[in-house]
């Protein structure tokens, strides 16, 4: 087609935004686009010959767009960016981890993300803008929202087996943890 090829594409519930990744330049590589009826917008930032985007999550509220850069050799960096493209992306992750996977929160302003680093695996959470980076006590394996997402449960990892079970808002610092 005249518009290169769609890898993944994601609808919001609404029906009025759809954000997608391809190859829509033939430059071999994958970015990422959020298109309306009226509006069309590049999300990801200007990438080297051999990045390209992997996977993306649109928050609840599909005023943003998180998403992770392949940096084949180096790493996966993570990226936030609002929906329209008003700013330009935000790195979220910090330098030199290599994010493995991600998750927004349901309340549309938290990311929860994990990765390794040459010192071992470490998980934080932020917001969506870049800022709060917060570390997290141990690596989180697994992750998963309460309905109405006041709640999250986190599965976290030690020696190489599930060791505690934690639960928290995501608008607290107070995290209550179940050794197992």
């Amino acid at each position: 087609s005249a518009m290169g090829s769609v890898l993944v594409f994601d609808l919001r519930p609404s029906g009025t935004w759809a954000v997608y990744s391809g190859d829509v330049r033939f430059s071999g590589r994958a970015e990422l686009f959020s298109t309306n009826r009226s509006e069309h917008h590049r999300l990801s930032p200007t990438l080297q010959p051999d990045e390209y985007v992997g996977a993306f999550s649109i928050t609840q509220d599909s005023e943003y767009v998180v998403f992770n850069v392949i940096r084949p050799g180096l790493d996966a960096v993570l990226y936030g960016v609002p929906m329209r493209r008003q700013t330009e992306p935000v790195r979220l992750s910090p330098v030199g981890l290599n994010v493995d996977q991600f998750w927004c929160a349901p309340e549309s302003t938290t990311v929860f993300f994990s990765g390794s680093t040459s010192s071992g695996q470490q998980s934080f959470l932020v917001k969506v803008d870049g800022s709060g980076l917060t570390p997290l006590p141990r690596f989180v394996q697994d992750l998963h929202f309460s309905p109405d997402g006041d709640w999250f449960a986190l599965g976290t990892l030690s020696s190489g087996s599930c060791r505690s079970i934690s639960t928290r808002r995501p608008s607290s610092s107070t995290l209550r943890r179940r050794e197992t």
